[in-house]
C-alpha cells in the first residue's frame, strides 16, 4: 500500500511581544495621547467615542467600526473631555505573527497590507460579529499568564479565530461593497466624504444621484446607522479640528468646512465637541 504524503505544518511560536488583545468598558476615560508602535492594530469602536486620528487624518467613529492601523503609524482618539462608558476592543499583532498564523493559503499580512494601501470608510461589522470577537478576546489570557504548552496552543487558536473574522471583513471590503452597503449608498458616502464642504443637503444629493430624497435618506440611514445630515456634520467638524490645529483663523474655518455662517459653525462645533471652537483651540494650545 502506497504511503500517503504528509503535509508539513509550520510550528507557530509567539512571544509576549507578538500580540496583545484587550476588551474593556470604562465608566470614565480621559487618556488621549497620540502614539505609535511597531505592531498592526485592529481597533473596534463599540460606543461613546466620536473622533479618531491616523497620522494627519481625523475622521468620525461609528458604533461597531473597525479601524486598521499599520505599524509605525501615529494614531489615537481625539476628544476634548472624558468619555463616559467608553467600550472598545483592540487586537495588536506583530508582522512576524501575522506571517506565521495559519489561514489556509492566504497570507494574513499581505491581505492586511493590501487593505491599508486603500482603506475604506467606514469599515463596519455587525453586532453579531462583534460579540464573536468579544467572546474570543475574553477567552484569551494575557501573554505573561501563559504557562503551559496547552495554554499557548489554545491562545494561538483563539487569536487565529479573531484574525480570521477580521480578515473576512477586510476581504469583503476588498471586493468593493460590504453586503449591507449597496453600490449606490457607497457612492453617496464617498461623495459626501469628498464634497462635505459643498452643498450636501438631501435635495442636492438626490439631484446628484437621481434618486428620491426620502428614499435616499432612508436607505443611507439603514445602510450605515446614521443620517446623511449627521455624517455631513461629523465630516465638517473633523475637518474644522484639523484646520484649527494647523493655525487657521476661526473666521475662515467655518466657510472652508461648508457652514453658511460663523454662528451656525459655533453652535454645531459646541454641540459636537462640548466646547466652542475658541475654547477648543485654547485647550489644544495649552496641552
Amino acid at each position: 500500500m502506497a504511503e500517503m504524503p504528509t503535509k508539513k505544518t509550520q510550528l507557530v511560536t509567539l512571544g509576549p511581544g507578538d500580540w496583545q488583545v484587550r476588551y474593556a468598558t470604562s465608566a470614565r476615560y480621559d487618556r488621549f495621547p497620540l502614539h505609535r508602535h511597531d505592531l498592526y492594530e485592529f481597533y473596534v469602536h463599540v460606543r461613546n467615542a466620536s473622533l479618531y486620528q491616523i497620522e494627519q487624518r481625523v475622521f468620525p467613529l461609528r458604533p461597531f467600526q473597525l479601524v486598521v492601523i499599520p505599524p509605525h503609524c501615529t494614531h489615537g482618539l481625539v476628544s476634548t473631555g472624558p468619555l463616559k462608558n467608553y467600550e472598545r476592543l483592540h487586537v495588536q499583532v506583530s508582522p512576524r505573527a501575522l506571517e506565521q498564523l495559519p489561514c489556509g493559503n492566504t497570507s494574513l499580512r499581505a491581505l492586511v497590507d493590501q487593505y491599508c494601501q486603500n482603506p475604506l470608510q467606514p469599515l463596519l461589522i455587525s453586532g453579531q460579529e462583534f460579540l464573536q470577537l468579544r467572546d474570543l478576546a475574553i477567552a484569551i489570557k494575557p501573554p505573561e499568564l501563559l504557562v503551559t504548552p496547552l495554554e499557548q496552543m489554545e491562545t494561538i487558536g483563539y487569536l487565529t479565530a479573531m484574525l480570521s473574522r477580521i480578515c473576512h471583513v477586510l476581504t469583503n471590503a476588498g471586493r468593493g461593497i460590504p453586503p449591507r452597503h449597496s453600490p449606490l449608498m457607497q457612492a453617496v458616502y464617498h461623495y459626501v466624504r469628498e464634497h462635505f464642504a459643498e452643498d450636501c443637503s438631501l435635495d442636492a444629493l438626490a439631484e446628484e444621484f437621481n434618486i428620491n430624497k426620502f428614499h435616499l435618506s432612508h436607505r443611507f440611514s439603514e445602510a450605515f446607522g446614521f443620517s446623511v445630515h449627521q455624517f455631513v456634520l461629523d465630516c465638517r467638524i473633523a475637518h474644522a479640528q484639523q484646520l484649527i490645529s494647523q493655525g487657521e483663523p476661526l473666521m475662515t474655518v467655518f466657510y472652508r468646512c461648508g457652514f453658511n455662517d460663523y454662528s451656525s459653525f459655533v453652535r454645531a462645533f459646541t454641540r459636537t465637541m462640548g466646547l466652542s471652537p475658541r475654547a477648543w483651540r485654547d485647550q489644544q494650545s495649552a496641552m
